[in-house]
């Protein structure tokens, strides 16, 4: 049975297109999973990444979108010049 907290999904490759599998996660910490229910096989090959870019995305300064932003750039002399 799963419940919305122990619920997720990965991403596996069929006939050349990504599909979505849902799944039901065990225990975990920062590197490792449990995976209690699943319709996945041994042998699966599940997607970790990606490579290439995304010609769609606006994000061309090489900056990571999910980091904060702070005003002001930072940077320049501090005050009396040393």
């Amino acid at each position: 049975m799963m419940d919305g907290k122990n619920r997720a999904r990965v991403w596996i490759m069929e006939n050349g297109s990504p599909r979505p599998v849902p799944l039901e996660k065990g225990i975990q910490n920062t590197s490792h999973v449990a995976i209690v229910d699943s319709p996945l096989k041994e042998g699966d090959s599940i997607i970790v990444g990606s490579n290439g870019t995304n010609t769609t995305s606006t994000n061309q300064t090489g900056t990571n979108p999910f980091m904060p932003r702070f005003p002001g750039g930072g940077g320049g002399q501090r005050p009396g010049g040393r």
